[in-house]
Parts: structure tokens; sequence; C-alpha cells
């Protein structure tokens, strides 16, 4: 799962529809209430979602796709698909770091 930087909207890979849900997070509650549309289709077998550090793209590793669907954030919450890249075998994780310097 992953969370906005804003924490209004959360994300969540689905292996088995290949598909990542779109959610609306209740700021009072913390409730999760469905966007529409409800999910957005990725590759093969979708293993993890992060958010990239300009807090804009979320990164879907789709594990028997050998690939990552790379989308944008709505203002509703909904996601875009901006692309899909080619990786090397089987992808499960990836992760963003700041620059050191």
């Amino acid at each position: 799962m992953a969370v906005d930087p804003s924490s209004k909207f959360a994300y969540v890979v689905n292996r088995q529809a290949n598909t990542v849900s779109m959610s609306t997070i209740d700021s009072s509650t913390g409730n999760l209430t469905p966007n529409t549309p409800a999910a957005i289709t990725t590759g093969g077998q979708p293993f993890r979602i992060v958010i990239d550090l300009s807090g804009k793209c979320p990164y879907a590793t789709n594990q028997s796709g050998n690939s990552v669907s790379i989308y944008t954030i709505n203002k509703d919450g909904t996601l875009t698909l901006a692309g899909i890249a080619p990786t090397g075998g089987d992808p499960v994780s990836m992760s963003f770091a700041a620059p050191t310097r």
C-alpha cells in the first residue's frame, strides 16, 4: 500500500486482478472510500507500489510482466497511466532515496 504525500489518497496493488485500487482517505476516521473508477490496470502480477520523492508519480512493479507501470496522480486521487517501462526479470520491489550531498 502507498499513501500520497498529502495523506488524502491510498493505493493498493491487486496481484490476482492485475490492478491498483484507488481510494480516498477520510482524514477524521481513516476510512477508505473507493474512487471512481475504483481501480486501474497494471502489468502482470503487480507486487508493490511506491510513490516517487516528488509525490506525483506512483510506480507499480509487475512481477510476471517484467515491467514497471508508471502513473500520475490526478486531483481527485485517481491515477492515469503514464507508461510502462521494461525491467530485468521479475521485479518485486523498488524504492526512492533522496540524493546525498
